[in-house]
């Protein structure tokens, strides 16, 4: 892509501060978009960069986390779908987790999911529907193995009935952000008809809880909060008490419904996203 704000432009971006750096990175201070010999995404069938050996066959571990639970933090980003895994914070509860056996790395917890449309990476040419990446993260050695799935819809495909959890979710959280800003909008409007007739000072009197509670949902427990007091948000979903049993349950990210083989292609890459530094596998 060679428009204005294709990856080539991307070199350009200020990264520091973003979801990566969260991380300890070891090249945490650079950009490397369009200056990368590892840069991802590629075809991995044209242009492979290694072989899996089957003694490198992941073993991964459920976890305890719920997909409507306050450790699984739903985002609808501008060029994704993002479920933000709460860190482990002691024993229990366990985030999911992968043992990568044979290469060194042992088991890493599940830092994140990112659902791309469409997918990014290639096979032979071909582009999937999308591609849904499972991120963890090895704070030993500073650096992030990536698993991604090609999600293809068709017709002719059965329902995948695990994966429609996380889609449920993500429709639940669609319905709660527009219901705030349908909230705020109402506000404005307010507070603009109520200037016009003179009535600012009540009007803020009367809605200062309002604008506090919409602006401060930036830490988990808030969050938390807000998800377990989201029973108004939607109707269609108040009404289905069994969408919100199976969110209530605990979401195996590598269920038999999703990960389908064991055999994988494996190349050394980067980020497919600003700062593009070689982090990733």
């Amino acid at each position: 892509d060679k428009s204005d704000y294709g990856p080539h432009q991307w070199h350009k971006v200020v990264s520091d501060g973003d979801f990566w750096h969260t991380f300890d990175l070891k090249d945490s201070g650079s950009n490397q978009c369009d200056d990368n010999k590892d840069q991802s995404p590629i075809d991995v069938c044209v242009h492979p960069r290694g072989n899996c050996k089957e003694t490198h066959e992941m073993r991964p571990k459920s976890g305890d986390y719920r997909m409507n639970g306050e450790f699984m933090m739903k985002q609808i980003l501008p060029n994704k779908l993002r479920i933000v895994m709460a860190p482990r914070t002691g024993e229990e509860p366990d985030p999911p987790m992968v043992d990568f056996s044979s290469n060194g790395r042992g088991i890493t917890d599940m830092t994140n999911i990112d659902i791309k449309i469409p997918s990014e990476h290639t096979v032979c040419g071909r582009r999937f529907d999308a591609e849904m990446q499972y991120f963890t993260y090895h704070p030993g050695r500073h650096k992030f193995v990536a698993v991604s799935f090609f999600l293809e819809a068709s017709p002719t495909n059965l329902r995948n009935e695990h994966l429609q959890k996380m889609i449920d979710a993500f429709r639940r959280e669609y319905n709660r952000d527009k219901k705030k800003c349908e909230e705020k909008m109402k506000m404005m409007s307010s507070a603009a008809h109520s200037f016009a007739s003179g009535g600012t000072n009540r009007m803020l009197e009367d809605n200062s809880t309002l604008y506090e509670g919409f602006f401060q949902d930036d830490d988990w427990h808030e969050y938390a909060t807000e998800e377990s007091t989201i029973n108004s948000i939607s109707e269609e979903y108040n009404q289905s008490s069994s969408i919100q049993r199976e969110l209530s349950m605990k979401w195996h990210p590598f269920h038999p419904d999703i990960q389908k083989t064991v055999h994988f292609w494996g190349y050394d890459g980067s980020f497919t996203e600003p700062p593009c530094t070689s982090d990733s596998v």
